[in-house]
């Protein structure tokens, strides 16, 4: 799958002031759930606890490939690697929605989206701050919003180096909270005392009667829509057609009453409180069904070339990246051949199974730091289109796309291809590649910027 560069840096350093030690499992009896993760623990108690995060109001379980747990403000879930991370709540497929128990947050605003720094920029660290400073603003239309102030102070020194550390990487760390802003301050049309300022991984909430700006209990909201409990009228209006829609059901096979909707999860007793045991349910007794005809498909005739649009630049590139595959790696071609009928230079990665289509941005197929390696640009772009005809060929057999398990064979037909072509000195390309099949790598973006095929 292609993959929008992310905040390497930022996740390697603020990694820094996290030190894993084991732990037995910690109640809250403020929530009835325990944390018994030593790495979500030790990440909780690194990130401000309950004042940051919330309490916890799930137990751990496996949602979408990752192991996760819930916590009022925030889900936490483990990496391929054995880091923590946030989950991003708002993306779309989540909790994306702007109409919450009677508030009218702002939307994602597209502009302010394409004009933030670029993380594939060296510079993006101090940039992501500036960006931050400049939309996020303490004063707003003559209020004291204080959204960066809260920004600033949300993960403090005494938080993430109880022992002492480098206070320096506390900017990084608190946009490891929140990400970047998504939206400019926006008032509530139906409450003119509230002021919202969205964020990638949180929604800050100014209350002009009390002067406090503090986050909206997103991992709460996220909960309900799942399970159907304390679930808003309105949320559960804009909510009905997600695929996480009350689907929550302990008596169902995984607790999922659609598990077709939500491959690599298993939701069996997730939100269940300490001390509370479910019966397994048991299996479902098969019913004999008469076979029925199955309608052949019409077939799709494939197009006599692949259709490329976007910069005359793309288009070379892309062009040269294929006549390589012809050339040297004609299986995983005749794969791309078959899956594939058009690329398009977009701003958004992405794939398109039904019109069998790939959408390419220049970031992930020709990282920066060794887009001088016109070599190694065309290869690496040659695997990532052979990995993605991969998942376009999951999708057409009715298998995942999505998940840990749907990555296996793309890595692995990336890979091979990249053995093929690889012309980098010490193959680089082909041997991160296998060090991500192996697990020996967590994910395709370690790879930039720590191997540079340029050097």
């Amino acid at each position: 799958m292609l993959r929008s560069i992310s905040l390497v840096l930022l996740s390697l350093v603020a990694a820094l002031a996290l030190l894993v030690t084991p732990a037995a499992a910690r109640p809250f009896p403020q929530t009835n759930f325990s944390v018994s993760n030593d790495r979500f623990l030790d990440y909780f108690d690194h990130r401000g606890g309950a004042r940051v995060l919330g309490y916890p109001i799930s137990r751990e379980f496996d949602f979408l490939g990752s192991r996760v747990q819930f916590f009022q403000r925030a889900v936490l879930q483990l990496s391929p690697d054995g880091g923590v991370s946030l989950l991003n709540i708002l993306d779309p497929g989540l909790l994306p929605y702007t109409h919450i128990n009677g508030s009218t947050f702002p939307a994602p605003d597209p502009a302010l989206s394409q004009s933030a720094p670029s993380p594939s920029d060296p510079d993006y660290p101090s940039k992501a701050i500036d960006f931050v400073r400049a939309n996020a603003p303490d004063v707003w239309n003559g209020l004291n919003t204080n959204f960066f102030a809260t920004f600033s102070s949300t993960v403090t020194a005494q938080d993430a180096f109880p022992n002492g550390g480098n206070t320096a990487l506390l900017p990084l760390i608190n946009l490891e909270i929140w990400g970047l802003p998504t939206s400019k301050p926006t008032p509530d049309p139906n409450n003119a005392n509230f002021v919202y300022l969205r964020f990638q991984r949180g929604i800050m909430h100014f209350d002009r009667s009390s002067g406090l700006t503090q986050g909206i209990l997103i991992g709460d909201y996220l909960k309900s829509v799942i399970t159907g409990q304390n679930l808003p009228p309105d949320l559960a209006q804009d909510a009905a057609s997600s695929p996480l829609f009350r689907q929550y059901n302990n008596s169902m096979p995984n607790g999922l009453n659609r598990p077709d909707l939500l491959p690599a999860t298993n939701l069996f007793a997730a939100f269940e409180q300490d001390g509370v045991v479910v019966p397994t349910p048991a299996p479902p007794t098969p019913t004999p069904i008469p076979p029925t005809p199955t309608p052949t498909p019409a077939a799709i005739p494939t197009p006599t070339s692949i259709t490329i649009t976007g910069s005359p630049w793309f288009i070379e590139q892309t062009k040269a990246a294929l006549d390589m595959l012809a050339a040297k790696a004609s299986a995983q071609y005749a794969l791309v051949r078959q899956y594939v009928y058009r690329i398009d230079e977009s701003a958004s990665p992405s794939y398109d199974i039904a019109n069998r289509a790939l959408n390419i941005d220049e970031a992930t197929a020709f990282p920066s730091n060794w887009r001088s390696n016109q070599d190694a640009q065309r290869e690496w772009l040659a695997g990532l289109i052979v990995h993605n005809a991969t998942h376009i060929q999951q999708g057409l057999s009715g298998l995942p796309t999505t998940g840990l398990d749907a990555e296996q064979q793309p890595r692995l037909n990336q890979r091979d291809a990249l053995q093929k072509l690889d012309t980098t000195p010490a193959g680089d390309l082909y041997h991160f590649l296998d060090d991500v099949v192996q697990g020996r790598e967590g994910s395709f973006t370690d790879w930039n910027p720590p191997r540079d095929p340029s050097r």
